[in-house]
């Protein structure tokens, strides 16, 4: 079994006992590395949760000596906790964790245990940072930058039109948009960042293989194939109100910031945004009339310090710098093209096919205006005729590389 299978397998196992969470096992690995370093002080979560990358601490509890295993277990505990860990420990060991994992792969499902490299960095740096995560699809790569777009259940026209607009910026700036998949503005921005041909993860309040709610059945299968649905809950558990507010510590946790789009006062988005600011993180929020009551908890946000989000360029300013956003795109047009070919080339990506849809979207996003498919197609044409674009397949098309910025 390869390293990774192992972390994973071991991880799971321990992730699996029932009484035994993330406080235990880091209170476990405490006294485990000050009898192997000989310290005597006690190290930090933080310290603790870095030190177990790669650790295979696990796998050593799984094989440990009944005596090494009792000293550990009343060295962390005491007397009487010891004998509870110690009992829980010996009973799992009854279940063989490859099989365990090998089942849960057979489902489609995978799992990231604490001790895995390929564990999210941000949550290690966060409170109560999960001990593992079920997943489906794709991992964040930890070099993307990742913004949480959340919201109001119910939003107006308004909330639904800016989750769409940001959600899909942020998208094409290149950058991960997580929410929650919840009715209403999260399940919009995520689709949206998904069609704009980003990333796009969620955080679901109940096992990943239960698609909750119902109605983003079709985001839910996107997300799937093009981005990623996690959980710290086993798959099976079914969608709970308990287990939706320890979730949205996930979702800011994944984060670099959190954007709210919508929100009432007292809403249970504000859950998130308290989890974001405990752990460090910035806060934006979008102004809303002052008799709306769908905007009472972005404009209480404001007014408590929250940065005011008045178009997707200020978040990825945020992330980028001011120039930034203009580097994306690739190199300014070149002389000669007309007002409408000029616009397109720079819509057009040097890397992923767009069909005209896409090109659409990138020029709305870019200019606030629609253009219509016959002028854009004659337009996309005169770039190709001028070797500034390619057709990669029918119907689908990227701007050329500029020779000299390679």
């Amino acid at each position: 079994m390869e390293n990774q299978d192992r972390h994973s397998a071991y991880g799971l196992w321990l992730r699996e006992i029932q009484g035994i969470g993330t406080a235990a096992v880091l209170r476990l690995f405490d006294s485990y590395q000050k009898n192997r370093e000989g310290r005597k002080e006690k190290a930090s979560p933080y310290d603790l949760a870095a030190g177990l990358e790669g650790s295979g601490f696990a796998c050593a509890l799984y094989q440990m000596g009944g005596r090494d295993l009792a000293g550990l277990t009343r060295e962390a505990f005491g007397e009487k906790g010891g004998e509870k860990y110690m009992r829980l420990l010996l009973q799992a060991r009854q279940r063989d964790p490859e099989k365990a994992l090998e089942a849960l792969q057979k489902k489609g499902i995978s799992y990231v245990s604490l001790e895995d490299p390929a564990y999210p960095p941000r949550l290690r740096r966060i409170q109560d940072m999960p001990l593992g995560l079920y997943y489906v699809g794709r991992l964040p790569d930890p070099a993307l930058p990742c913004a949480a777009v959340i919201g109001a259940r119910i939003p107006d026209a308004y909330g639904r039109e800016e989750a769409r607009r940001f959600a899909s910026a942020l998208a094409g700036a290149g950058i991960g948009v997580v929410s929650g998949m919840a009715r209403g503005v999260d399940g919009i921005a995520g689709r949206a960042a998904l069609q704009a041909g980003g990333y796009s993860l969620a955080v679901l309040g109940c096992g990943v293989d239960v698609c909750y709610p119902q109605e983003n059945e079709d985001l839910y299968a996107m997300l799937q194939g093009r981005g990623c649905i996690v959980s710290e809950y086993r798959p099976g558990t079914k969608a709970r109100p308990s287990q939706f507010p320890p979730r949205n510590r996930i979702i800011s946790g994944l984060s670099d910031l959190v954007l709210v789009v919508e929100a009432k006062g007292g809403s249970g988005t504000l859950i998130t945004t308290d989890y974001a600011l405990s752990q460090g993180k910035d806060v934006f929020a979008l102004p809303g009339r002052i008799t709306d009551r769908l905007s009472e908890g972005c404009n209480a946000l404001l007014a408590q310090g929250a940065a005011m989000a008045l178009s997707p360029r200020d978040l990825i300013e945020y992330f980028y710098g001011v120039r930034e956003e203009e580097e994306k795109r690739g190199p300014g047009a070149p002389e000669g093209l007309s007002d409408l070919e000029k616009t397109v080339y720079l819509a057009l990506s040097d890397d992923r096919p767009m069909d005209l849809f896409e090109i659409e979207e990138s020029i709305v996003r870019m200019t606030g205006r629609k253009t219509g498919t016959g002028k854009l197609l004659e337009a996309v044409m005169m770039l190709i005729l001028r070797d500034l674009a390619r057709e990669e397949a029918v119907g689908t098309y990227c701007r050329k590389r500029d020779r000299r910025r390679d």
